[in-house]
């Protein structure tokens, strides 16, 4: 798992910040099947769900606690 429990604890402060509720949001590991020779990161994404709205992200596993914190500031999940 790429994923730290570091960042999952990242992943809700950043989601209480935005005055949402963690409860509300699904965070999966996903493995992308991609042509070689792509790197072994390149093909682990982060995914996100809102419960509530059901819109969904998937992100880049190696930088996805900052481009989530850019996507629930600017509304994606609304």
């Amino acid at each position: 798992m790429l994923i730290t429990a570091s960042e999952i604890d990242d992943f809700r402060e950043i989601i209480r910040d935005a005055g949402r509720n963690p409860a509300d949001f699904d965070l999966v590991e996903e493995k992308a099947h991609l042509p070689e020779p792509a790197r072994p990161s390149d093909a682990v994404q982060a995914v996100v769900t809102c419960r509530r709205t059901g819109k969904r992200r998937s992100y880049n596993a190696l930088h996805w606690v900052v481009d989530f914190a850019d996507d629930i500031r600017d509304g994606a999940f609304d």
